[in-house]
């Protein structure tokens, strides 16, 4: 008698975590609209953040291992094809621009996340054309009035902690110097005003050292997907370097 209970019990277990898994659920909302999980994705949101973060959990959670591993291995007009294919939606449908632009949201994100870890792990170098570039660019657009100097006392004066300021983009390498470079061109009244403020405010702050670290503090966010709602939202397309040094500025 109890050995019927136990296994009556096995049994309404196995057919209870059966009909509560998310497969059966996926079948029965595909038997009942018709459709794939990705197409009442679709559906279901507008285009924006909401729809794509849904689209990437789906297809990261996917059995599919094309679906769910080779989002950047093949072409984006290859992947949505195959993403078609495999869930038989009709060609005729408007389903391929929707979900390409998701998807390129979601590949863009990824790539932007390597890059800018590449650029925070090269480290500054004024010997380098491109990097002393962008110290000749700061130095136009914080100071224009005095002629560049590798060595001043004026880097000081910028928000740097010595005469010469690369070892103070070590933390954050090339990406926190392109970053400041970005805000000065961009904004180069506001960041002329904040590097004035900096230096005559009687709580005085370091004009750079506080860039760098916003540098740092986006870059984390970034990396920890904080940013995803930000440019699923505004950036319709796969967001790319310059639309991080947006973000910052």
């Amino acid at each position: 008698m109890y050995a019927y209970w136990f296994y009556a019990l096995v049994a309404f277990g196995c057919a209870l975590t059966c009909l509560t898994s998310r497969g059966f659920r996926k079948w029965v909302w595909r038997t009942i609209s018709g459709k794939c999980e990705l197409q009442r994705i679709l559906d279901g949101n507008r285009e924006g953040c909401r729809r794509t973060l849904a689209l990437e959990r789906s297809l990261s959670s996917s059995k599919d291992p094309v679906l769910s591993s080779n989002l950047r291995n093949l072409s984006l007009d290859s992947y949505v094809d195959y993403a078609m294919q495999i869930k038989r939606i009709k060609a005729a449908s408007n389903f391929a621009d929707a979900f390409g632009l998701a998807v390129a949201q979601i590949r863009g994100y990824q790539s932007l996340c390597e890059e800018c870890e590449h650029l925070r792990s090269t480290a500054f170098n004024a010997s380098d054309e491109r990097h002393l570039n962008i110290l000749r660019g700061l130095w136009k657009y914080l100071i224009p009035s005095e002629a560049f100097q590798l060595v001043s006392k004026r880097w000081a004066d910028i928000g740097f902690q010595g005469t010469c300021p690369d070892t103070d983009f070590r933390g954050m390498g090339l990406l926190g110097a392109l970053n400041l470079l970005y805000f000065a061109e961009s904004h180069t009244a506001l960041a002329r005003g904040i590097l004035s403020a900096s230096v005559l405010s009687t709580s005085s702050y370091p004009f750079a050292i506080v860039g760098i670290s916003l540098t740092d503090l986006l870059r984390k966010w970034l990396r920890d997907g904080e940013l995803k709602c930000h440019f699923y939202n505004y950036v319709r397309d796969a967001p790319t370097l310059n639309d991080f040094h947006f973000a910052y500025g």
